[in-house]
Parts: structure tokens; C-alpha cells; sequence
């Protein structure tokens, strides 16, 4: 669960860079950021004392997981179900040019800047 959220901030920057503009760009991010800590914040105060109880014959740790994992799920279907993505940038015959390079090429970049 945590390697797949810690995944979500440079999600979530680069979809604020693709969908406002620099004038509120600034204030998105302060609203990310305050989002992210609020929520670590709430987790933590929750989760703590529902952690040493047993609720329903289900240890309270058990139950604090599955809170917070059927949460991620919701959020995470709730976005996907609702947000349109950007439009893509296309080449002069129409079609949606590829973003960044392929994985060999960065491979190959890799090795070259290490050589040096």
C-alpha cells in the first residue's frame, strides 16, 4: 500500500501541470500538499486507537487496514470514474505523438551518461 501511494504526489503534480494554469498552479500544489498531510494526520489519529481494540471478534489493526485500503480503492475508482484526461498533442498527420522516449532509449541515455 505504501509503495503504491508514495506513486500518487508525481501523478498528481503532473496531472495539476497538464490541467490549470500558472497563474493557480502554486495554489493546487499548496492544496495537494495540505491534502496529503491532513490525511496522514486523520490516518494516524484514527487508525491508532481502533488499532488496540477488537471490534466484532476482528483485531483492531486488521480492521484499521482494511479502512484505510477499501478508502485508497474508493478514491482511486471515484477519480478514474470522473476525471477526463487532457488532451495529447498530435504530429502533423493527426496522430497522438508518443510522450518521452521509449525504454531503450532511456536504457541507452543511462549507459551513455554513466560511461562519462
Amino acid at each position: 500500500n505504501g509503495i503504491v501511494l508514495s506513486t500518487l504526489k508525481p501523478v498528481a503534480n503532473g496531472i495539476v501541470a497538464d490541467v490549470t494554469s500558472e497563474a493557480y498552479r502554486g495554489g493546487a500544489y499548496g492544496w495537494i500538499d495540505f491534502s496529503l498531510q491532513f490525511g496522514m494526520m486523520l490516518g494516524a489519529l484514527l487508525a491508532t486507537p481502533i488499532s488496540m481494540v477488537e471490534i466484532a471478534g476482528i483485531p483492531g489493526w486488521r480492521l484499521a487496514y482494511a479502512i484505510i485500503g477499501s478508502t485508497c480503492i474508493l478514491v482511486g475508482l471515484t477519480i478514474a470514474m470522473t476525471m477526463e484526461e487532457p488532451p495529447r498533442e498530435q504530429d502533423d498527420s493527426g496522430r497522438v505523438r508518443p510522450e518521452g522516449r521509449s525504454v531503450r532509449d532511456e536504457i541507452a541515455g543511462l549507459v551513455s551518461d554513466l560511461r562519462t
